[in-house]
């Protein structure tokens, strides 16, 4: 028996017999219904967070790979640049790797 089915025949039952619940309150007994129906809502928001959170890690595990290539890419090619006398002789090879690493992350 599911717990949402549990709590419905546990209503049906208190819906019932309200005169011999003597020691709480018709108010009592609705807000005791109130909650677990309100528990109920939130494990089930709880349950879809837990995924959502899950799909934005794995999101954001991918992006970090992604980052640390561009990084690797770009430093290379700031190496490039930074190594010849005439900068504008590889600018054109530290362009390749840029471009290279822009690929590499589709």
């Amino acid at each position: 028996m599911t717990d949402k089915k549990r709590l419905e025949e546990i209503v049906a039952v208190v819906e019932s017999q309200k005169e011999s619940v003597r020691k709480l309150s018709h108010n009592d007994l609705n807000w005791l219904i109130e909650q677990a129906e309100r528990v109920q809502e939130l494990e089930k928001a709880n349950k879809e967070n837990y995924w959502i959170a899950a799909d934005f890690k794995f999101e954001n595990l991918k992006l970090e790979q992604q980052n640390k290539r561009y990084r690797e890419k770009i430093n290379v090619a700031l190496a490039l640049l930074e190594s010849v006398p005439f900068r504008q002789s590889k600018a054109s090879s530290a362009v390749k790797h840029l471009n290279k690493a822009l690929e590499e992350s589709e």
